[in-house]
């Protein structure tokens, strides 16, 4: 769409296009309204204003008709590892529109406005990316539009414990911890695409696992709380009417206010059975029950997570849906972008929550 096109088509809608750097109240009216998903899983979340003025390099996009917002998207500016070389990326952290304006194709409007926006600033290589639910189709839809290639999946993950246990064996990271950790990390995921350390440390909720005398794990632990909606069929029904109802049992789960620990920055040196231990310190200290990690299909580190712990009882119940890796590279070449579709790829949980 050219510029042209593009002011033609915001004056059909009555509608002014703006880039704000901070959360006006406006937009965290609407970030606090919005619902995830269209079919399957629908969530809300709690935490959105914290998330939202915890951001760094946080663009928020939006349509505006006169003082009210009626879409917007929030992209990330990150460095990114890729090949032992730092390149620019803008994840696609936040996209929503006005319910009341949903269906008229001001998603897609709002995409070409921020097209037009990156693609002007200049020749710098830069890898747009997003994660989106398989079943999430008005998202798939404006991806499409954005030209986004899918670039593989990943799977979501619950760790939970009815009665998590404080280990003598866990403390937080200290400040003269932090570069030893972030070089371990660094070393970790060297390999993998879309890889930051922008949010470990973040609200000094790191924890390491010390074994005599030397960490031998590591985890960023996140509190985060989500309202679910709705939970599609019969796991859907037992998950959201009946665990709420069972004494103990709904100490693990509660869809009016879904507490948990996100997890990212995951190590451990030899035995990933360790991370039990760890993760349920985190959660004995953040006193939750439930904890979420995410791990791309190929990422055969964190599956050794997955498949050699005991998870609990919520993994046995609930199996959430697979997700999209979403990449639109502008000004890569050909051989950058076939590295992106072969790495596995790092999630943060900041991101995702």
């Amino acid at each position: 769409m050219t510029a042209k096109e593009l002011s033609t088509a915001l004056s059909k809608h009555g509608l002014q296009y703006k880039l704000l750097e901070k959360p006006v109240p406006e937009i965290k009216q609407l970030l606090e309204e919005t619902v995830y998903g269209t079919k399957g899983l629908l969530y809300s979340h709690l935490d959105v204003i914290e998330r939202s003025n915890a951001l760094k390099e946080g663009h928020f996009h939006g349509l505006w008709r006169g003082e009210s917002l009626i879409a917007l998207a929030v992209y990330c500016g990150r460095k990114l590892s890729h090949e032992g070389e730092e390149i620019n990326g803008r994840y696609i952290r936040f996209f929503s529109v006005k319910k009341t304006e949903q269906s008229k194709g001001l998603g897609r409007l709002l995409t070409s406005c921020i097209e037009q926006h990156y693609y002007a600033q200049g020749n710098n290589p830069t890898l747009f990316y997003a994660y989106i639910d398989n079943k999430n189709l008005r998202s798939m839809k404006v991806s499409g539009h954005f030209n986004g290639q899918l670039c593989g999946h990943f799977d979501t993950y619950l760790f939970s414990r009815f009665s998590p246990r404080r280990s003598a064996r866990v403390r937080k990271a200290m400040e003269a911890d932090k570069p030893a950790i972030l070089e371990i990390l660094k070393k970790q995921y060297d390999g993998y695409a879309e890889f930051h350390t922008d949010y470990i440390f973040y609200n000094d909720n790191y924890y390491v696992l010390e074994q005599d005398g030397e960490v031998v794990a590591g985890i960023q632990s996140n509190p985060v709380r989500w309202k679910i909606v709705n939970i599609p069929g019969f796991q859907g029904f037992l998950m959201k009417h009946i665990l709420p109802a069972l004494p103990y049992i709904n100490r693990l789960f509660n869809p009016k206010v879904f507490r948990f620990s996100a997890l990212e920055g995951i190590f451990y040196r030899d035995n990933p059975l360790v991370l039990e231990e760890l993760i349920s310190h985190c959660l004995a200290e953040q006193k939750n029950h439930t904890a979420m990690f995410w791990a791309d299909v190929n990422d055969s580190y964190l599956q050794q997570l997955a498949k050699r712990c005991n998870l609990g009882f919520v993994s046995k119940v609930q199996h959430n849906p697979r997700v999209n890796f979403i990449i639109i590279p502008y000004l890569m070449s050909d051989a950058q972008v076939q590295v992106l579709h072969e790495q596995p790829k790092y999630i943060s949980a900041f991101d995702v929550t």
